[in-house]
Formats: C-alpha cells, sequence, structure tokens
C-alpha cells in the first residue's frame, strides 16, 4: 500500500526559531536571533524572548546586555515568553562601525507595549545608544513602524538590512487589519532607504486597485535580496513565496479617495509614496499546506475538504492538482451532512463556523456561530480550532465543544432562506442572532464538562480546567456520542439526541479507570460495531504534568459497560515494536480489517487487528516525514486520509 498525494497546493509557512541560550543569558531562553558581526572579529549579537539584545565580545564565552527588553510588563520574566526581538546588522562608511537596527514587541496594546523599532550605531563595544524611531502619532514618520507586528510578534517579525546598503533596512510584521487600505496598505512590510528615520509601505504592489488589489500575506517570517539590486526581494510568509520586481512605483494617489483626515492623508501618501511595481507568485510546485482535518462527503469519497492553517478551506471532487480555494482565513474543522451531499460546513479560528447549502459555492457562506461569543457561551475556553462535527446518522445535526458539547438540530438556523437572508458572511443584514446553538445537559458553569472552579461541578473536580478538545459521534446509532478534555477528562453519552437539551447526560469514564492519562485527549474513533468502544490517543510525554502523577500510554482502547457503569482502558502500546513515549495526533479505526492507525509527528502507523499485543509498523510507504494532524477514515470507500502539516493532504487506498 502507497499513501498518494492528494493536495499540497503550494503554500510556504514559516515558523518560530526554536534555538536556545543559557549560560550568561541567565536561563534557557528561545533564541529569536543570532548574527556574526561582519567587521569585527569575536563580536557575536543575540536575542533571546524576554532577555532583549545581548552582546559577546570573545567568541560567545561571555555576553553583556545592550538593550533590554522594554515593551512588555513580560519582560525579564521567566514565566513568560513573548517579548521577542529581531535585528540587522549594517557595516557603516567610512569607519566601519557597526549599526544594529533592531524590532521589538510582545502581544500588543492594552496589556503590552506597542511594537517598536530602534536604531543604534557603534554597537561592536561600549554602552551603545538605541535610538527610539517608532512613534504613535500619525503626523511623525516614526508611524511608520508603530506596533508593525501587531498582537503576533512572537510570530511575525523580521528586520533585514542588505549587505552594502548600511542605510537601508526592511521591516517585517503583520497586517495592521484596521488601516488596511485606508491610512496604510497594512503595514505588513516597510522600507527605509535613510537610516529608518521614514519607511513606506510595501504590502500592495502597483498594480490592481485599492478594491482589487496584488499584494503580501498578512504574516511575514523569511526575506531575502538580490545582491545585486536591494530593491528586488523574496518574501515568505504563511502564503508562500512572492518576488518583486526590483522597482519602486508611487501609488499615493490612493489615498484620495479613502476618506482621510488632513494627517491621515498626507501620512498615507507618504507611505505609499514608493511600493514594488508588481508581485510575482512563486509557489507552483511547492507542496508544504498545513492541513488541520480533512472530511468526505459521504455521497461521493472523492469530494473532499481540507482547513488549512491561515491559507483557507480547499475542496476537490476528485482531482490531485485542482483544490479550488472555498474560503479565505484560516481553515480548521470541516464536514459534510449525513444525507444532504449539497451541504458542507467549514471553520475559521476561535469557535467561528459558516456553513454553506450550494455545495460550497463561493459567497454562499452562512455565518451560525453568534451563540459561542454571546453568555453563556462566551465565557467557555475553546480551541483555536475547536472540535465540531456533523452527526454521521442524522441530517442537520451538529455538535461543537467549548466547555460544554454544544448542539444545532437545524445546521445552525431555522432555515436555509433564513441564514441567507440574515447571516451570509457577504450579503446578510444581521438584524437577526445568527446560530441556534445550545449547550446539552446542565447548561450552568458547573455543568461544563471542563469545570472545576466550584463545588457544584457536576462531573467533579479532578483534571479540571481546558476546554472539549475532542468530540465523536457513531454510526451505529442516533445517540452515543463521545467527548473529551485537554485534561485528559472523557466522556459517553447515550442519549445525545434527546429533547429538551437539558436531558441530555454525560458519564465521565476517566475517573473510573485510575489507569487513564492525565494528558490531553487528541482524538476519539469509535468501533462502529460496538459504540460503547472507542480508541483513544494523548498527546504530550509520560509524566509531563508534576501536579499527576506519571501515567505511561498514547493509544487506549476504552470499552464502557454501561450495565455495571465501569470502564476500561486497555494500553495498545505494543511490543516488539511499541509506539513509544512519543505524542500521538489522531487515531482511526477500521471495522473492516480490524486494523488501528495511527498519527504521529514522523508519519502513520498501524497495529493489525487493534491488538496491543502486536508490532505497530508503519502503514504504508509515500507519506514524507512529516506531523500528521488528522486522520479521516471512510471504511465502505477503503479510504484514510491524512492532513499533514505542512506537506499537503494525503490517501490510502486501504485492501
Amino acid at each position: 500500500m502507497t499513501f498518494t498525494l492528494l493536495a499540497g497546493v503550494p503554500v510556504v509557512v514559516g515558523g518560530q526559531p526554536g534555538q536556545s541560550f543559557n549560560s550568561s543569558f541567565g536561563s534557557t531562553r528561545g533564541a529569536t536571533d543570532v548574527a556574526v558581526d561582519p567587521t569585527h572579529p569575536g563580536v557575536v549579537y543575540a536575542s533571546a524572548y524576554n532577555l532583549g539584545v545581548w552582546r559577546s565580545t570573545d567568541s560567545g564565552a561571555t555576553w553583556t546586555n545592550i538593550h533590554p527588553c522594554s515593551t512588555s510588563p513580560g519582560c525579564n520574566n521567566a514565566a513568560l515568553d513573548a517579548a521577542r526581538s529581531e535585528f540587522a546588522l549594517a557595516t557603516m562608511p567610512p569607519d566601519g562601525h557597526t549599526r544594529m537596527y533592531q524590532g521589538e514587541g510582545d502581544s500588543g496594546p492594552p496589556t503590552y507595549g506597542p511594537s517598536q523599532f530602534y536604531v543604534a550605531d557603534q554597537v561592536e563595544t561600549g554602552a551603545p545608544v538605541f535610538v527610539n524611531k517608532t512613534s504613535s502619532n500619525v503626523a511623525d514618520a516614526g508611524y511608520a513602524t508603530y506596533n508593525f507586528c501587531t498582537g503576533q510578534c512572537w510570530y511575525d517579525q523580521r528586520v533585514v538590512s542588505p549587505a552594502g546598503y548600511p542605510n537601508m533596512v526592511y521591516v517585517l510584521g503583520s497586517f495592521t487589519y484596521a488601516e488596511s487600505h485606508k491610512l496604510s496598505n497594512a503595514r505588513a512590510v516597510l522600507l527605509s532607504q535613510d537610516g529608518g528615520n521614514t519607511f513606506t509601505d510595501l504590502t500592495d504592489a502597483a498594480t490592481g486597485t485599492d478594491a482589487n488589489h496584488d499584494g503580501l500575506h498578512p504574516d511575514q517570517h523569511a526575506f531575502a535580496t538580490n545582491p545585486n539590486n536591494p530593491l528586488q526581494f523574496w518574501e515568505g510568509s504563511d502564503g508562500g513565496i512572492m518576488r518583486s520586481d526590483g522597482t519602486l512605483v508611487d501609488i499615493s494617489s490612493r489615498c484620495a479617495g479613502r476618506n482621510l483626515s488632513p494627517a491621515n492623508l498626507a501620512r498615507c501618501q507618504q507611505l505609499l509614496s514608493a511600493v514594488p511595481g508588481t508581485y510575482t507568485n512563486l509557489n507552483n510546485g511547492l507542496s508544504t499546506l498545513q492541513f488541520q482535518s480533512l472530511s468526505v462527503n459521504p455521497a461521493n469519497p472523492k469530494n473532499i475538504q481540507g482547513g488549512t492553517q491561515d491559507n483557507g478551506t480547499f475542496e476537490t471532487s476528485g482531482s490531485s492538482t485542482s483544490w479550488p480555494q472555498t474560503i479565505f482565513g484560516d481553515g480548521g474543522l470541516s464536514g459534510f451532512d449525513a444525507t444532504d451531499k449539497t451541504f458542507r460546513f467549514h471553520t475559521y479560528f476561535n469557535a467561528q463556523v459558516d456553513v454553506n447549502f450550494n455545495g460550497g459555492q463561493d459567497r454562499r457562506w452562512d455565518w451560525i456561530a453568534d451563540s459561542f461569543f454571546i453568555p453563556p457561551a462566551s465565557s467557555e475556553a475553546r480551541l483555536f480550532y475547536f472540535p465540531i462535527i456533523t452527526d454521521p446518522t442524522v441530517h442537520a445535526t451538529m455538535f461543537a465543544g467549548l466547555g460544554h458539547v454544544y448542539r444545532t438540530l437545524d445546521q445552525g438556523g431555522p432555515s436555509q432562506a433564513y441564514l441567507d437572508q440574515h447571516c451570509n458572511e457577504f450579503f446578510g443584514d444581521f438584524t437577526v442572532q445568527c446560530g441556534d446553538w445550545v449547550p446539552l445537559g446542565n447548561p450552568t458553569s458547573g455543568g461544563r464538562l471542563t469545570c472545576t472552579a466550584q463545588p457544584g461541578c457536576t462531573y467533579g473536580l479532578t483534571r479540571g480546567g481546558g476546554a472539549v478538545g475532542w468530540i465523536s459521534r457513531t454510526s451505529a446509532d442516533n445517540s452515543t456520542l463521545w467527548a473529551s478534555t485537554t485534561i485528559g477528562r472523557l466522556f459517553i453519552s447515550k442519549n445525545a439526541n434527546a429533547t429538551p437539551q437539558t436531558a441530555v447526560t454525560f458519564t465521565r469514564l476517566d475517573s473510573l479507570d485510575a489507569t487513564s492519562p492525565p494528558r490531553a485527549i487528541s482524538s476519539i474513533s469509535i468501533d462502529p460495531n460496538n459504540p460503547n468502544r472507542a480508541y483513544v490517543s494523548y498527546l504530550s510525554y509520560n509524566g509531563k504534568f508534576a501536579a499527576f502523577p506519571p501515567q505511561p500510554g498514547h493509544v487506549f482502547r476504552v470499552d464502557y459497560n454501561p450495565g455495571l457503569g465501569t470502564a476500561t482502558w486497555t494500553n495498545l502500546e505494543g511490543t516488539s515494536t511499541p509506539i513509544g513515549d512519543q505524542p500521538v495526533d489522531a487515531v482511526a479505526f477500521d471495522p473492516v480489517s480490524g486494523d488501528l492507525f495511527a498519527a504521529t509527528d514522523f508519519g502513520v502507523l498501524r497495529l493489525a487487528g487493534a491488538n496491543g499485543t502486536n508490532p505497530w509498523t508503519t502503514a504504508a510507504q509515500g507519506l514524507p516525514v512529516v506531523t500528521i494532524s488528522g486522520l479521516t477514515l471512510n471504511a465502505g470507500a477503503r479510504q484514510l486520509l491524512a492532513a499533514s502539516h505542512g506537506r499537503g493532504a494525503f490517501q490510502l487506498t486501504l485492501p
């Protein structure tokens, strides 16, 4: 058997640096930048989260903090790791001293200070003076770098000065959404040609218009310039690789149509006075999408959806090369209805859900998530990509997880016409509440599956907190639902279809067997031949949490006996070739072969017969060594789908 690539829609996604420094840094912290002085032997510079910028004059033997962290209350706090510094070095003529351009930021206002930009000369020795070039006043030229990486400096930040051009510096961050195509074009990439005193906004090229612009992705990570033309660059982001043409064009005339105040108009005109002539997308041939999950239409196994990190949701009807993007933004979980082949849903991040009754057609997406952002749900924790499913047998029923498990019996609204009129993402009037999700069971805070704060918690106090992390329904009946939390609670409901919703009950299973690990449960795969049996996977490592006794195991078969009220955990570690002490990201049980598949950070493994006495083996050839974030098994079509974190989507045809 061999996995085949279904989709590798060309997108390059950046990441965060992972090197660590200790010794003279005072503690082991994640480094954000390291550079050797270009002209002074033995001089090295480095920065670390919350510790600012450091210098060594003896090739790294000892270090001196030359610019302490300053933008965040968490600066120099070993418990916090969000304030990030990035820098670039330039050799200044005629004496060869070294200039440092530095960006610094945390999670942004109001809790933290805005990201800022500094310039310091002669940083190779002594106590250099770092001059803050940033201003919050739009009338000042320093406004260009004000809060340039917004609330994502830990993720989106880079400073680059092309070699041989000491007065030129690029500053990269993230979109300033509130002023996009108003005061600026979002200031995601900035260029100064006068040593950091003034900048122009390179986020959009001169081609296109404000309404249909040719621009960069919001999240910036990597950058390189042409050695022979520092105005030509290659930009790497969550959206892939873009190349500029090496020219600068004045598009400041666009500012006149943006209805700006005099001060804002002047700043807009300055920011847009020099932007790239054109951008060229270089993504053809790259297979780097970060899929979060894959879903398959029960009416057509070739019809597959997949949500991707920061690049939207894609859908194919059988092609491995053509996966149109059906909706933009962050893409989390997706799904189809049990009986209506034209219905599907997708999610953004943070419990944001759209439904589509028209086969995923563009601009036909209706918002149904208001329920999650008003009391009582608004106070409940939720994952960045939260769990949500359609019922595998019951038309129009959906389940989602915050602190409670929530349910809608009508796909989020009383009718398609109602949702199309009021809740359409593009044309709705939004004069009504969009979404009619209700919590199952006790609707108070004491009824949350995660409750731990007060004695009245329905499900006890141990392993409390976190959020609902996974929900599974079985096709074996209309009523059995399993759910889990990020602190290791596991539940089963035998009447998830009951009305009213307050009549739904859950039984907590992890407290019935001391061998269940107190760690985040990553997925649940129910045996369709036995709704009281499920295969459960766990994240993290054995003994990770000091608050709990170590409990080994990452894949278990859990058997619930409703008559006796008992549950047993069978550790499927395996023998000869065990799965080992590693996070397992997903499991999928095949009821035809009886085999169990497990997704890890290194691919997909198979346990023959789902028997803990057998060895784990590589499921099949064809997968790169990559994290598999989700598995979807379509037993009837003999189809196993694997969503990879960075290399696209794959399919394995089962025997």
